[in-house]
């Protein structure tokens, strides 16, 4: 974040307040101090410009939601990856041709996949474990067609689709409120921890970059995670940017764990992403 980009954001919020982005920058108002955020780009596919075939024209609406059945699913030649979960380091466990036609049961948020309809975080639910990317099937709008399914036994009870900041650009610097920039994963963590309805002991607000959360003196250090901590990683320990990373735990599996992250993959985007266990340096409890 470059010094203008400070003083504009400075300006724009009229405040002094030190904010921190996390994930690369802790910009303090008023000072000479400044650090880009960085982030690695993941997922199957390499940003690009694309066209967007199709998607203008809706499909009729009854009672007040799209029809579930029979969308056609749309590839670039290839078959489409079905996963055990709405994450693309999720199992395969089974593939689509180009011009099969699927229902869907029910939709999540998940990793943001690019397909030949753009980019989307939507994950449509086809049969029991058994999901695909939106972004792969036409159902004429880039929103849910069906409804949010229903929360996986000793899944998180929260819905990352609420967070108040879902859809800021790469350049926009919004105060959340508790002491950081909406869209910067430490905003999402600390939201996330306020509103999983998980007794805390703890607040995970004003607690700086996300390197620094572990020594912040409010959060217990654990080795063993629950659904509800925080994952942390040190600067660029496992493509953590320069002021670390820090992510939700939203689910605990058989030797991994599935989180919720933003500003991984694309800037003050959501991410999920299901992790081993060791990948983070270590997991706090608010």
């Amino acid at each position: 974040m470059s010094v203008r980009q400070i003083a504009a954001a400075a300006a724009a919020l009229g405040t002094a307040a030190v904010l921190t982005a996390g994930c690369g920058a802790t910009p303090v108002f008023g000072t000479a101090s400044s650090a880009s955020p960085t982030s690695k780009i993941t997922g199957p596919f390499t940003p690009a410009p694309l066209t967007n075939p199709g998607r203008s024209q809706a499909l009729p609406v009854a009672n007040g939601l799209r029809a579930t059945s029979g969308y056609q699913v749309r590839t670039w030649g290839a078959p489409l990856n079905v996963r055990s979960a709405a994450d693309t380091s999720a199992g395969v466990v089974g593939s689509l041709n180009q011009g099969t036609r699927v229902n869907i049961e029910c939709t999540a948020q998940g990793t943001n996949v690019q397909g030949p309809n753009g980019w989307s975080t939507v994950w449509d639910r086809i049969g029991a474990g058994r999901w695909v990317a939106d972004s792969f099937v036409y159902t004429g709008t880039m929103d849910p067609v069906a409804p949010a399914c229903a929360p996986a036994t000793g899944s998180a009870p929260l819905d990352p689709a609420t967070y108040p900041w879902p859809n800021l650009g790469a350049d926009q610097w919004v105060d959340d409120g508790h002491g950081y920039f909406a869209g910067e994963c430490v905003s999402f963590a600390a939201w996330a921890v306020r509103n999983d309805n998980v007794p805390d002991h703890a607040s995970p607000d004003r607690l700086g970059d996300a390197e620094d959360w572990d020594n912040a003196g409010q959060a217990t250090v654990v080795s063993t995670p629950r659904v509800g901590d925080v994952a942390q990683w040190d600067a660029n320990h496992n493509y953590a940017g320069d002021k670390g990373h820090v992510a939700y735990v939203a689910a605990v599996n058989n030797g991994t764990v599935t989180v919720w992250e933003y500003n991984f993959g694309t800037p003050h985007r959501f991410n999920t992403r299901t992790i081993p266990i060791s990948d983070p340096s270590r997991y706090l409890r608010f």
